[in-house]
């Protein structure tokens, strides 16, 4: 169990689950849906808003912009725009964002704003792409929120999605401890199993997926990162190795053995970007009734 007492909402204690039938990973714990919505409502977009260019964005534009002049783009958690608000303005480019100051700035890139409700009831019609980025981990109900926005897609369209990769944790019963899981509103983590698992249930073709850092990698950064990760993982897993032992005598590198959690990794190919695609099957997808299904372990 990892307890975040550090964040605004207080974090309580949680542990890491993983759904064996899909291959899910997520919270034992998870705020009611309205503290939820309030909290995203108000939640300053800042941090959020760089000029800077990550890595996941660009893959992401890299791949709209194969798209041909006219294609209507549904960014769902379009925050400020920083996605989709670079694109050229030959796309009809489309948001839904609960951040009502995110929401607003994003309508200033030339991003039309649309009520969540609107769009999965078809009354803005279909997509050519809708996009999912840093949003997959929020939600309180991924797998059918994905269902409804499959519906919302033309034939051949595609969904993208941005999100944390489980994969990339070495040691499961450490994921507790993972940076990604340490953020409040970050509620579940998916695998590539899981990936697998949606593009059977939801009728798409899983066309692509890259394992990518989130953010631009600066190598002195990544050698300290790796540095520290090999540290607290021989401190907590083998405390009584040689390895340790030796390490406890050296100034500095024995600081190791007093860390709480895992140390931040957010340099390493944590993140996968997924290009699911629409075809024939989607309309004979089977529904389901839990996202989460009910045989779970802990992690």
């Amino acid at each position: 169990p990892c307890d975040s007492r550090a964040e605004f909402p207080p974090h309580p204690a949680y542990e890491i689950r993983e759904c064996l039938n899909c291959g899910l990973y997520f919270k034992s714990w998870r705020p009611a849906s309205d503290v939820l919505g309030s909290y995203y409502a108000t939640l300053s977009y800042q941090p959020f808003n760089l000029s800077i260019e990550f890595p996941t964005d660009a893959q992401v534009r890299a791949i709209l912009r194969q798209l041909p002049d006219g294609s209507r783009i549904l960014d769902y958690g379009c925050s400020t725009g920083r996605l989709i608000g670079a694109l050229d303005e030959h796309f009809d480019r489309c948001g839904i964002e609960v951040n009502q100051d995110a929401a607003n700035l994003a309508s200033t890139k030339g991003i039309r704003i649309l009520a969540e409700d609107a769009v999965l009831s078809g009354a803005h019609g279909a997509f050519d792409a809708i996009v999912m980025t840093d949003v997959f981990e929020h939600l309180v109900e991924p797998t059918r929120l994905l269902r409804a926005l499959t519906a919302r897609l033309n034939d051949g369209g595609q969904l993208i999605i941005v999100t944390g990769l489980a994969d990339a944790i070495p040691d499961r019963h450490l994921m507790s401890e993972h940076w990604y899981f340490r953020i409040y509103g970050h509620l579940q983590m998916l695998s590539l199993r899981h990936l697998e698992w949606l593009s059977s249930n939801l009728g798409l073709d899983l066309n692509r997926v890259s394992r990518i850092s989130h953010y631009a990698r600066k190598h002195r950064r990544f050698a300290r990162q790796r540095a520290q990760l090999e540290l607290y993982r021989t401190f907590r897993l083998k405390p009584q190795s040689q390895a340790a032992m030796i390490l406890r005598r050296m100034p500095l590198l024995n600081r190791a053995a007093t860390w709480t959690n895992m140390p931040a990794t957010d340099q390493f190919a944590d993140h996968v970007v997924a290009v699911l695609t629409k075809d024939s099957r989607a309309g004979r997808a089977e529904e389901i009734s839990n996202p989460n299904c009910k045989r779970q372990n802990a992690s």
